[in-house]
């Protein structure tokens, strides 16, 4: 069979074939709008996965709720209206945290109470010029001349004469670690009393008691100056206006005998510690 006569009957065999029942066209423009629509589809996935992963690691970045770093509220939550007050200094515990109590034998305390006597002689009248007559007790414990091992404080009075009556001021160094209140717990108590607390600027602190109508008659008056020391040391003088170391039967004045001034001289006077 020739060539000719082969593509003859290959023409005759396909010439009864049925039409096609699409548009070749048509069909390829269909899948290319599909791929373009599967792209736009998974563009749009991918964005949304990135929102979400950001909405989830920007809480985690600036802290949730109540946690360290967070600076937004939670969706939903309200906003304080106002920012809350920033809370009030705690008052200064006593002994300071840094301070470590001090022990003292009976010999070193002795010793420590006659430096002391040796220099209120000369400090007390420079103090209180118009004392006459000062004489300056013996540094001791709960009687005159007791001290025991591991004392904690030595106390002396120091009397005097001021306007022709006797009196005296109480001197009464605490040794850091000494059984002492805090500075406001001073004030707590003694709630019947003129209270103040002053921090100084060197941090330590001054508390000034003033009692009026107490003790043995209404017309008792007592000052005390209390010097909290940032070494633990806490000194107190006190004033009044009779004679102290006469007992319940004594004359009044009708003011102190030393002025709130030379108490606070005194108990922040440096030489006089433990």
């Amino acid at each position: 069979m020739s060539e000719h006569e082969v593509r003859e009957a290959l023409v005759d065999a396909v010439a009864d074939e049925p039409p096609l029942n699409f548009d070749p066209d048509e069909l390829i423009g269909t899948v290319r709008e599909r791929t373009r629509r599967r792209r736009a589809v998974w563009s749009a996935g991918a964005g949304v996965a990135l929102v979400a992963a950001l909405a989830v690691a920007v809480p985690l970045a600036l802290g949730g709720p109540g946690e360290p770093g967070s600076t937004q509220a939670a969706a939903g939550s309200r906003a304080p209206s106002a920012p809350a007050a920033p809370a009030a200094p705690a008052q200064p515990g006593w002994p300071p945290d840094n301070v470590e109590p001090t022990r003292y034998t009976e010999a070193e305390l002795r010793q420590r109470g006659e430096e002391m006597r040796t220099h209120l002689r000369d400090r007390f009248p420079a103090v209180v010029p118009e004392a006459a007559d000062v004489e300056v007790g013996e540094f001791s414990g709960e009687a005159t001349g007791s001290v025991t091992e591991g004392q904690r404080y030595l106390n002396s009075f120091v009397r005097f004469t001021a306007d022709g009556a006797p009196t005296a001021v109480n001197v009464q160094v605490n040794a850091a670690g000494a059984d002492m209140p805090p500075p406001g717990g001073m004030c707590e108590a003694e709630p019947s009393a003129e209270c103040t607390v002053q921090v100084q600027p060197d941090e330590s602190v001054l508390v000034l008691v003033e009692h009026s109508g107490v003790g043995n008659g209404p017309d008792m008056k007592v000052t005390t100056a209390y010097h909290y020391r940032t070494d633990g040391v806490v000194l107190m003088v006190s004033g009044y206006n009779y004679d102290p170391t006469a007992g319940a039967e004594t004359d009044h004045l009708p003011d102190l005998t030393v002025t709130t001034a030379q108490l606070i001289e005194l108990a922040s006077d440096p030489a006089l510690r433990l």
